[in-house]
């Protein structure tokens, strides 16, 4: 028997795994997902699946969508619940929204999407991801609003 609504973990390391078993490969979009979600969490006091809506922005093509997928492993938003909205944009961000209509902006780091965006093989994937799990959090994001 499931529980009515399961705990969501704050364990960014269970979130990315999470995420893989949804997403099917690890890899360093997913990861950035995973740390954005996280950190909107933790700014509105969400516990996630229905205390928040979330609205991800970036290119809508693999593999920068994949990030979509670290965001709703993170949050327990989903669009069959229609709140998680994903966005056309060029530039990556991450709009959260809590019940009391307060709101945060987070967007990755310049660098940070420099790098990830300027390709890498494949099999570098699951290295990299490991390392934007692990990166100090002023290397990974910024704090828009």
């Amino acid at each position: 028997m499931f529980p009515r609504r399961p705990r969501l973990s704050s364990d960014p390391a269970r979130l990315f795994e999470m995420g893989v078993r949804v997403h099917g490969h690890p890899g360093p979009f997913l990861a950035l997902g995973v740390r954005l979600g996280l950190k909107a969490r933790e700014l509105l006091g969400a516990r996630g699946y229905f205390d928040m809506e979330v609205e991800v922005g970036c290119p809508l093509r693999t593999p920068y969508s994949c990030m979509i997928d670290g965001v709703m492993a993170a949050t327990g938003c989903t669009p069959g619940k229609r709140n998680l909205k994903a966005r056309r944009s060029s530039s990556p961000y991450l709009r959260a929204r809590d019940k009391e209509g307060r709101e945060v902006v987070l967007r990755p780091k310049d660098k940070l999407w420099a790098r990830l965006t300027g390709g890498f093989p494949m099999e570098e994937a699951p290295r990299l991801a490991e390392e934007v799990l692990q990166l100090p959090e002023d290397e990974v994001m910024e704090t828009i609003s």
